[in-house]
């Protein structure tokens, strides 16, 4: 018991340090995990940045925000608007099954025998489960929607909703994971 406890420990512990950041790259496809972005006018985008069961809601948010930032710059505009932004949840449910003792199926062959003649019955027995416990985890993945006007100039200082995409870009960059 002792040692199984040990390699699971063992095996949660390197599975934690592998576990790698987010990645910050274009979706192949919508749903994928990456970024992606729709014209939706003249100036007008929505960027979308969807992760994995991994990614933080925060970091979904903050890379969606980063792709804002270096669409607006691609683009040769020097601020943008967040018009409308959304965040969404998918839950994943698994359940683990762990049986505990298992007894297998049992054939018992009995022989009885008389004064004229011998009998012989097959007795079936099922096997069993005995112990045993159900687990289930449910992981979230996030996806994060920001609908954005693209400006040119300075930044109105009184707009919440406004953002300066060089500020965003040179603040989130170090953040980011791009493997």
């Amino acid at each position: 018991m002792f040692r199984r406890l040990l390699l699971i420990a063992c095996v949660s512990t390197i599975s934690a340090c592998a576990t790698a950041p987010a990645r910050y790259a274009p979706a192949a496809q919508a749903g994928d995990i990456g970024y992606r972005e729709t014209v939706l006018g003249a100036a007008q985008y929505r960027v979308t940045y969807t992760g994995d069961t991994a990614t933080p809601a925060a970091t979904v948010r903050n890379y969606a925000l980063l792709r804002a930032a270096d669409l607006t710059l691609e683009q040769g505009a020097d601020w943008f608007e967040v018009t409308h932004q959304d965040t969404e949840r998918k839950g994943e449910t698994r359940t683990r099954i762990d049986p505990g003792f298992v007894t297998p199926p049992r054939q018992t062959v009995y022989r009885s025998c008389g004064l004229l003649a011998c009998s012989t019955s097959v007795v079936y027995s099922p096997g069993y489960v005995e112990g045993g416990s159900a687990q289930t985890q449910t992981d979230y993945a996030y996806s994060s929607a920001l609908d954005i006007t693209l400006h040119h100039g300075r930044k109105p200082a009184d707009d919440i909703n406004a953002y300066d995409a060089h500020d965003v870009a040179q603040s989130l960059r170090p953040t980011v994971s791009a493997r």
